[in-house]
């Protein structure tokens, strides 16, 4: 700020500090702009008005002159003006403090040669985007067909003007001579507004003339309005922010138009060798389509590194590069120019809004080791970290230290920009220098989210305090903390998904979670951990109790002194490699007696058990996998008798909602509890094969080809499809057993099978080939002995003919049960479905009620259930908001995590050996009807059966973002000998979602993005 003792220009801001934009901290730093106009005036004088926080300008503006005026609200800015003393041989500005506007504008000005200047905008009409009727009536407005004066009155018709005052008016020395007298004379009565006050100086016989800002300015009343002001080009908004920040430094820049650059290139050439002598330059793309409030277009256009600054050659080859790879290049296109960064020691990308939502979250992507700074953007970068922080939060411990200034950086960028939808790019080098190398606005909505930003840090605060209250365990529980995950039992991620729809969780809960695991667990041998609960629904997201899977898993016969100690073991496991969170019942989890016990339990040694404890925990293993692999017969047996069952419950003549409850019902109470005994087998068998594998007495190869001899659902599916194609079946008798299908097993909203067959099971048909030939598996007799010596070391009474017809019939039984569980589900589901539509109900609608408010309408009630069920959709939808406005982990320790976590990759499961390269297809391209998969590696969210359909289409590969090493899928794709990355992660699918070209390298469990495609365009919010 500019001050001499010789004072020629005054400049009097009236307002400031008074609160101009809800929730960011615009107020002093929209000063800094108003300032920064002003000071290309020689000697200028500061007189500031405060409505209040006087003290937070003085401190910021220490040589200023500030002014209280506590009843600004009331008084108005008259009576604010009242308060400085006027020099009358000053030119003196006059300006609103919520606005702001170019250094231009003031030099315009200050040409002028009349007595009273002012600032006006013909473009106020649509200045901004979706500027109502309202707004432009409480417009000052003014006429310029009006000789005295070209104010109009406050009420007058917008359409009788032509232009808007912007809120800044120059006044000559003769006009703030008799703005003196004005005042004095008006002491009684100063709540006079300020058009009405320079419109009296005019009637007096001021000359006056305007200066056009042609839309150049902005309001603070209008959301997005300081944003659009400050945001233009990628040159534009770097060089307005870089005289201004102070948390980050924006590196020199020189930036110049097409239409320069064809006039002189070399008048270019030599501004760009003299203010960069030394070093290496970038020469990047600047284009006005770039970077815009409509679309980002990043990474379209080209940028060229490390470009010798004294090479004027390679500069101008450069410059041409980059110009030639705009699309519609126009004149007012134009480059940038800046220096390269060395030794940098990380790079990336902020987003100080997530996309999903608009949560109020910085999501920060990374990179720490390639010492690029294009790694994030390009996605070249292998190891890049994402990490989510919620707005306002304190930086987690655990966060790198090298970002901790990084925050504060953002804070000030926003305060700024006046906006909290965007995307920096910003770059830390060794000596700790933030730099910041590229603002754009994020989205291009002017709304804000359906819930304020206080809501959701509020309902996450209380998420907070309920986790701390979580970790007093229930009676039934041993472990002094408990973790909370979606992935460690019965994987909800896989199955429902992270962020439900209520009718779906609600069905999961009371099907599964809320009682049959425990049930099933407590019959087959294991600690009976009834009435708790295995899904915590937190903020509208299913979370497992890790603690209590985990008391879950302990055999029923250990002492309770073991078993805790036992529990408190697996939970620090997990703790120190939280990467294993869905993998822990093969990592982590002692379910059963493996054939490897001896070699795995050593951990339980290094961990302090004692050589008994680690004995009595064998031998309650080995009585417990006896018992299980002996009751699979009856387990398999049971399944068929309640398949008959389900089909006398198809005969029952019953109202929808009835019928719906009694299928419920039914599966609740025995399908599903013989689904979790039949999925406990599969699983206690699939440990045992692989622990065979792992000490030698089965070969990698020999695994593989056993389970490729299965005849799993899929594997019956696709030779159904054949005897169809053949005429040797008929399309309804193939429909009708397969139609029930669904890819979202739990979903109302997700078609089933039979609802659209020409999507879902004709292609089936079409794409079938004859199965092969599949003679019967038996293991060479060196492998029978050594699997036989295994059961004799592990004491378990059984032959290895006995054990490979168990390992057949659990892991099949396993597929076979779960089919047959859906079947009643998908068909209640359908009967809410229709129960719904004769009520007009969509299922959307239904997807955002519980199942037990539904199931409560079979019975009469007092009112139309449509009107009962308004207020509760209502609800639903406010849920739905919240639910997809948060960013929780995939894993709770602590509190801290509910703030701030990372996202970290995940380990895949690889399935084969295989390698293959071929063109990724999205779920999105799936659910849009596009049937055409041959040769293509399919991306689906979650590794449900529901998507069985794809395996029959001649697909190249499988990827799933969520899915366990036994998941449904990877079962599947076993059997079917397809390469498959089952559980890859959010941050690497949303990665692969972009690529073009994917290899899948199962062998050295690798997934690479070969071809990187641009990414989709994001919708507004």
């Amino acid at each position: 700020m500019k001050t001499k003792t010789s004072k020629k220009h005054h400049v009097i801001i009236l307002g400031a500090g008074r609160s101009v934009r809800g929730n960011l901290p615009t107020v002093v730093r929209v000063m800094d702009w108003l300032v920064t106009a002003f000071e290309g005036l020689p000697r200028v004088r500061f007189s500031l008005v405060s409505g209040f926080k006087a003290s937070n300008l003085l401190e910021q503006f220490p040589d200023a002159e500030i002014f209280f005026n506590p009843q600004w609200e009331s008084t108005g800015p008259v009576f604010s003006l009242s308060l400085v003393p006027l020099e009358a041989k000053s030119p003196t500005f006059v300006s609103y403090a919520d606005i702001v506007f170019r250094p231009s504008l003031i030099r315009q000005m200050e040409e002028q040669k009349a007595d009273v200047v002012l600032a006006v905008d013909s473009h106020w009409r649509n200045r901004y985007e979706g500027r109502g009727e309202d707004a432009l009536r409480r417009a000052e407005k003014v006429s310029f067909k009006k000789k005295a004066s070209p104010f109009l009155s406050a009420d007058a018709d917008p359409e009788g003007a032509d232009a808007e005052f912007t809120g800044v008016v120059r006044l000559s020395p003769r006009a703030v001579a008799m703005l003196k007298n004005l005042l004095k004379l008006k002491t009684s009565s100063l709540s006079t507004s300020l058009p009405e006050l320079i419109d009296q100086l005019i009637r007096s016989g001021l000359s006056w003339s305007a200066v056009d800002s042609h839309g150049d300015w902005a309001a603070l009343d209008a959301a997005q309005d300081l944003a659009r002001f400050v945001l233009g080009t990628k040159a534009e908004s770097l060089g307005r922010l870089k005289p201004l920040v102070r948390h980050s430094i924006i590196p020199e820049l020189v930036s110049f138009t097409l239409k320069a650059w064809k006039q002189s290139p070399t008048k270019v050439l030599k501004q760009i060798t003299q203010t960069f002598p030394l070093g290496n330059i970038i020469v990047r793309s600047s284009a006005l389509n770039e970077d815009s409030w409509k679309q980002s277009l990043a990474g379209k256009n080209l940028s060229i590194a490390s470009v010798p600054s004294r090479d004027s050659k390679k500069i101008e080859q450069a410059i041409r590069q980059v110009l030639e790879s705009y699309e519609n290049l126009g004149a007012q296109d134009q480059v940038l120019v800046q220096p390269m960064l060395e030794n940098v020691r990380c790079s990336g990308v902020v987003l100080t809004r997530a996309h999903e939502g608009r949560g109020p979250y910085y999501v920060i992507s990374y990179d720490d080791t390639s010492q690029k700074t294009d790694s994030v953007t390009s996605g070249s970068g292998t190891q890049v970290r994402t990490l989510y922080l919620l707005r306002d939060a304190r930086l987690p411990d655990t966060f790198p230290p090298e970002l901790r200034g990084l925050v504060d950086a953002i804070k000030e960028i926003e305060s700024l920009v006046g906006h909290d939808s965007l995307d920096i790019e910003f770059a830390i080098t060794e000596d700790q220098r933030l730099w910041l190398l590229q603002v754009r606005p994020l989205t291009l909505s002017r709304e804000q989210g359906p819930l304020e930003d206080s809501q959701i840090r509020g309902a996450v605060e209380g998420a907070s305090r309920w986790f701390s209250g979580h970790q007093n365990a229930s009676p039934w529980l041993l472990g002094k903390k408990t973790v909370l995950n979606v992935m460690s039992d019965w994987n909800p991620a896989e199955i429902i998904g992270t962020k439900p729809d209520t009718l779906a969780l609600s069905l999961y809960r009371y099907l599964i979670t809320d009682e049959t695991w425990a049930t099933q667990r407590a019959q087959f041998g294991y600690r009976d951990v009834r009435p708790c609960p295995l899904i915590v629904e937190v903020l509208g997201h299913p979370y497992i109790d890790v603690r209590a899977t985990f008391n879950s898993f302990v055999p029923a016969a250990l002492p309770k002194p073991l078993a805790a100690k036992l529990i408190e073991h697996y939970l620090l496991h997990l703790r120190v490699e939280p990467q294993l969170y869905d993998k822990v019942e093969f990592e982590i989890l002692f379910t059963c007696l493996a054939f490897d016990f001896s070699t795995a339990s050593r951990r339980l040694a290094d961990s302090g058990f004692l050589k008994n404890e680690v004995e009595q925990i064998r031998a309650a293993l080995r009585d417990l996998t006896e018992r299980g692999i002996a009751r699979c017969a009856s387990d398999y047996e049971e399944m068929n008798r309640l398949s008959a069952r389900q089909a006398a419950n198809k005969e029952a003549a019953l109202p929808q909602l009835s019928m719906a409850f009694l299928l419920l019902d039914d599966i609740r109470r025995l399908s599903a509890l013989n689904f979790a005994h039949l999925a406990r087998q599969g699983f206690v068998a699939m440990t045992l094969l692989r622990s065979l594998e792992k000490v030698g007495a089965v070969s990698t190869a020999e695994r593989e080809a056993f389970l490729a001899s299965l005849t799993t659902v899929s594997a019956q599916i696709r030779q159904d499809a054949w005897l169809v194609q053949n005429e040797e079946k008929s399309r309804t008798e193939f429909f009708a057993k397969y139609g029930h299908l669904r890819p979202g097993t739990y979903d109302i909203t997700s078609p089933r099978y039979d609802s659209d067959p020409r999507r879902f099971l004709e292609p089936l048909i079409e794409e079938a080939t004859a199965p092969p030939l599949q003679e019967a598996f038996t293991w060479k007799k060196s492998t029978a002995d050594k699997i036989a010596a295994a059961l004799r070391e592990a004491e378990l009474p059984f032959t290895p003919e006995f054990l490979t017809a168990y390992f057949r019939q659990a892991i099949e039984g396993r597929e076979l049960s779960k089919f047959c569980f859906t079947k009643s589900l998908s068909d209640a589901i359908e009967l809410v479905a229709k129960w719904g539509e004769v009520r007009d109900l969509s299922r959307a609608d239904l997807s955002k009620l519980p199942i037990s408010q539904l199931l409560s309408f079979r019975e009469p009630t007092a009112g139309e259930p449509k009107e009962i069920l308004r207020s509760l959709l209502q609800q639903g939808k406010e849920k739905l908001a919240l639910v997809q406005s948060l960013c929780l982990p995939t894993q709770i320790f602590t509190n801290d995590d509910f703030f701030g976590h990372e996202q970290r990759k995940a380990e895949a499961n690889f399935i084969t050996r295989q390698k293959v390269c071929a063109p990724g297809i999205t779920y999105e391209k799936l659910s849009e009807g596009s049937t055409d998969l041959r040769g293509q590696i399919v991306l689906i969210p979650s590794a449900d059966p529901g998507y069985d359909w794809i395996l029959g289409q001649g697909i190249a590969g499988l990827i799933t973002m969520y899915g366990g090493t036994n998941s449904h899928m990877a079962i599947r794709a076993a059997e079917s000998r397809l390469p498959a990355a089952i559980g890859v992660g959010e941050a690497l699918f949303v990665e692969l979602t972009h690529a073009k070209l994917i290899e899948l390298d199962c062998a050295t469990q690798r997934v690479v993005v070969v071809s990187a495609g641009v990414a989709p365009k994001k919708k507004a919010a």
